[in-house]
């Protein structure tokens, strides 16, 4: 990761890196993965798209700020103050699925465990039935004795996987 993290940095017209540990889960699995932050240029997305390649990542979900006139989606944020144990953890993906989220993300911020749940157009997502979702799950969880606070921000969502017109092989093309 820290030779990533300077990799990125080292690249002409890249700044504001930041590259930090999470978990990527899904409906009967998990893997782990690292939060990227930057602004840059396409260089920058094929070193990300050649790394994800070469740690044979399922994929990465590339969030953008959401400018006038794009289709943006809900990227909602669970916010838990301190850790989440493995076997809450569990529970919640059981709640995660159960109420229709088929991905997300586990990270930390500023002492917070963070829940982070994208709508994603090209794997089936739903804006507003996400936000449902998300709505019922945190609320779930408060009634559980899980306190949280949520969170809503929109973003402009990419894929970059291993096959298809937006594989880590296309994207490092330039295609």
């Amino acid at each position: 990761m820290e030779v990533f993290h300077e990799r990125l940095a080292a690249l002409p017209g890249v700044s504001n890196v930041s590259v930090k540990p999470g978990v990527g889960g899904w409906e009967g699995g998990s893997e782990s993965m690292w939060q990227i932050f930057y602004r840059g240029n396409g260089e920058a997305r094929k070193l990300v798209a050649r790394t994800a390649k070469t740690f044979n990542q399922d994929a990465v979900l590339i969030l953008n700020k959401c400018q006038k006139g794009q289709d943006c989606q809900p990227a909602v944020e669970l916010s838990f103050q301190g850790g989440v144990s493995l076997t809450a953890r569990e529970d919640v993906h059981r709640l995660l699925v159960a109420n229709g989220i088929g991905g997300w993300t586990w990270m930390k911020r500023n002492g917070k465990t963070i829940l982070r749940m994208v709508s994603v157009p090209q794997w089936g997502g739903n804006a507003e039935v996400h936000q449902q979702a998300t709505e019922t799950i945190s609320r779930q969880l408060r009634h559980n004795g899980l306190k949280n606070s949520r969170r809503v921000h929109k973003v402009a969502v990419s894929v970059m996987e291993r096959e298809g017109a937006h594989s880590y092989d296309a994207v490092i093309a330039g295609s």
